[in-house]
């Protein structure tokens, strides 16, 4: 054997395996979409389930219920979530920076969840009936925070490039969403919550660990205002941008709920639970990216363009096996689901344009155009809503096409900015162009 045989790399799929491993990007992005889909695919069986021990109606008044929690918490978040990614490593005292996230977005979801319950007789009527005892009311707030605190707890880890705990985190929510419906059966659309949230909360102990013993940060609920005054300003643009962003997929179920009547939200609900599935990828691919920009701007380009390759290389083919099987799937939760099956084509072709906003509006955080990236969600969020607002009564599927006439004015801009930023030379803080600034 000659020396240079000897000096051959090794070739092949372990080889390359080996090489994919090594890369963080894409190690992360592996955990991230492995625990999505494990999440997803523990969200289908535990609706397949609740769809059959529960009426329509039921389940109807749960998504909605499940999307107020969701929103609420989301909102909570503050932008902390993403603060955390940006700001984890800037100081010494790492500790300190996500004790403080933790115990901002903590009392923002407490107060919101208690907002909520009080102004539910006039904003969701339809929900007032559920949370109107006070221990379903102390109910819904204790798990309304609870999912906040677990969101931002994703991002440290994300930022720390160690999502296999999310993907640890996720393993236990999934089973205890497909045990605790049984426990729920006399409890209507509240037990259907509360098992759905109740998995969440209780999942928390596996980052409580992981803080302490793995990343060795010792989580407290304390708040450091120095910190919290470092890193506001980009927060609070990033809460607006994620609210906006979030507010049409999020209220379409109260909508069609309060509109329609509460078996529609339930159809609506479980077909954008499936067309949801398209989101795993872009969702995945652009959190490390956002996590590898920061570590290494100079690197973001180049991790730019590999993601984009990898989400369509995957999101194309997710996308035509979702519209060849799709009323398969929706026949799974029951005979009447399957004639949302128009509504899924509609709602999985706004997925698949979704991919574009996901990396758009990453590539404008890492740049720290927020100011941007408020001003076109706010369109496209507008159009949305307003158009199903109006439409809605017609037919279910009206929301669908409301939801894909904002995403194509979304994708259309950001597919401009993310061929601007890969065609550009020069810092990437130069990279926008100066009619999308």
């Amino acid at each position: 054997m000659t020396d240079s045989t000897l000096a051959r790399p090794a070739t092949g799929p372990l080889a390359r395996l080996r090489v994919a491993a090594a890369d963080s990007l894409f190690r992360n992005s592996a955990f991230l979409l492995l625990a999505t889909v494990e999440l997803a695919a523990g969200g289908f069986l535990f609706w397949q389930m609740v769809a059959h021990l529960f009426p329509a109606a039921e389940v109807g008044r749960a998504s909605a219920l499940i999307s107020a929690s969701v929103l609420i918490g989301s909102c909570a978040l503050l932008g902390m979530h993403n603060a955390v990614i940006r700001y984890l490593h800037t100081w010494e005292d790492d500790a300190a920076t996500v004790d403080t996230a933790l115990t901002t977005v903590l009392v923002a979801a407490t107060a919101g969840a208690l907002a909520f319950v009080a102004l539910a007789p006039a904003v969701a009527p339809e929900l007032a009936g559920l949370l109107r005892h006070p221990l379903n009311a102390a109910l819904f707030v204790l798990l309304t925070s609870g999912y906040a605190v677990n969101m931002v707890g994703d991002n440290v880890f994300v930022a720390a490039r160690r999502s296999g705990f999310v993907l640890g985190r996720n393993t236990v929510v999934v089973v205890l969403r497909l045990l605790l419906p049984l426990a729920c059966l006399g409890l209507g659309a509240l037990g259907i919550f509360t098992a759905y949230q109740g998995a969440m909360v209780a999942a928390l102990v596996v980052y409580l660990f992981a803080l302490r013993r793995v990343l060795g940060l010792p989580s407290r609920l304390r708040l450091r205002w120095d910190r919290l005054a470092a890193m506001w300003r980009y927060s609070a643009w990033n809460y607006l941008a994620t609210v906006i962003l979030m507010l049409p997929a999020l209220l379409m179920p109260i909508l069609v709920a309060e509109r329609v009547d509460p078996a529609s939200a339930a159809y609506y609900y479980v077909a954008a639970l499936l067309a949801g599935t398209l989101a795993f990828v872009p969702q995945a691919t652009s959190r490390s990216f956002f996590a590898e920009a920061e570590r290494d701007p100079a690197r973001m380009r180049a991790s730019l363009g590999r993601v984009v390759r990898l989400t369509v290389a995957v999101e194309l083919p997710m996308l035509l096996a979702l519209l060849l099987g799709g009323h398969f799937a929706l026949s799974l939760f029951g005979g009447q689901y399957a004639a949302a099956y128009p509504l899924l084509v509609v709602l999985a072709l706004t997925q698949a344009l979704t991919s574009i906003g996901y990396v758009g509006s990453t590539v404008l955080m890492v740049l720290g155009r927020l100011r941007l990236l408020c001003a076109l969600s706010a369109v496209a969020s507008a159009a949305a809503l307003l158009g199903a607002y109006l439409l809605v009564g017609r037919g279910l599927i009206w929301a669908g096409w409301s939801l894909l006439i904002g995403e194509v004015i979304l994708a259309a801009i950001y597919l401009l900015l993310i061929r601007s930023v890969l065609a550009a030379s020069g810092t990437v803080r130069a990279c926008v162009p100066s009619r999308l600034r």
